[in-house]
């Protein structure tokens, strides 16, 4: 096997550091998305737990790539750093132990305090590996090891992103432990409204916010109330379209009708001027008779008369 140079065991002591941490942090994030009761937090927590394993297989393949092992054997390493260097078995030996004693720690803590705890770690070590890979660019792109410092940018990449998703975790879940930890009495801040609010109503100022799967279970028969309310509407607003529909149809049907009635008055008032005309012209046919009769009688007598 050919020994590998000064300036790729300088690469390869660091891309193990890189290793090792990323083995560790597998089982920390499977615990920790074990642990959580906030749905888009352990989503967050297996997405990260999924990128993490591709990072170390990406950083495994590097070291191998360069002549480095990923055996428990100390690594060649400048003159000077043999005595730092670890093996990342040993690491990963010593990470389990650690993930043991946190499940052992969850059954003595509160649960928002458990999550809060969590978080702290979580992003204590993405700024370590934040460091560490912003150290890979940085030596990588100083020796000329382009596919080193291009594998550190990609990775340095994700850890930023995960490490800006926890900055902003933290408050909320430190405000979730004040909730579930602190009476509302005690509380001169924000969260003093929120819990205060809820206490008011209740009529128990002073006693503590439920915990967050209390509050969960609430929430969601909220959401179930509305739907059915919503349900509710629906039926009523089809039973009201339906009345509108059947009063349209009634209207229309009585305008019909009305429509028909018309037509029938208008041809019974035709047929009485009919027969009206009719007298009239009977009655003068009538009344020419009698003068044409009358006519002729006054013919006749004057006849006689001359006679």
């Amino acid at each position: 096997m050919t020994e590998m140079t000064k300036r790729d065991s300088t690469v390869v002591h660091y891309l193990s550091e890189a290793y090792a941490n990323e083995r560790r942090l597998e089982l920390a994030l499977a615990t920790h998305a074990e642990a959580t009761t906030r749905p888009e937090y352990a989503q967050r927590l297996r997405e990260h737990l999924r990128e993490t394993r591709t990072h170390a297989e990406k950083v495994g393949r590097r070291i191998e790539g360069l002549g480095g092992t990923l055996e428990s054997t100390p690594l060649p390493v400048p003159e000077g750093l043999a005595d730092k260097l670890e093996s990342a078995q040993g690491v990963v030996q010593r990470a389990t132990a650690a993930v043991q004693h946190s499940l052992q720690a969850v059954r003595r803590t509160g649960e928002q305090e458990q999550m809060l705890e969590n978080a702290r770690t979580e992003f204590r070590d993405e700024a370590q590996e934040i460091a560490t890979y912003r150290l890979l660019d940085g030596l990588a792109t100083a020796v000329g090891d382009a596919e080193t410092a291009r594998l550190a940018r990609e990775i340095l990449r994700e850890e930023e992103r995960m490490a800006a998703y926890l900055g902003e975790l933290i408050p909320q879940l430190a405000t979730d432990v004040v909730h579930d930890e602190v009476p509302v009495s005690e509380i001169d801040g924000p969260a003093a409204h929120r819990t205060g609010a809820a206490g008011a109503s209740a009529g128990a100022g002073t006693r503590r916010r439920a915990p967050a799967r209390a509050r969960a279970r609430a929430a969601a028969r909220r959401r179930a109330g509305r739907a059915a309310a919503a349900g509710a509407g629906r039926v009523a607003r089809a039973a009201r379209s339906a009345a509108r529909a059947s009063r349209s149809r009634g209207a229309a049907g009585r305008t019909r009708a009305a429509r028909r009635g018309g037509s029938r008055s208008s041809r019974s008032r035709g047929a009485a001027g009919r027969t009206r005309a009719a007298r009239r012209g009977g009655s003068r046919i009538s009344r020419s008779r009698g003068a044409a009769g009358r006519t002729r009688a006054a013919r006749r007598g004057g006849s006689r008369t001359r006679r």
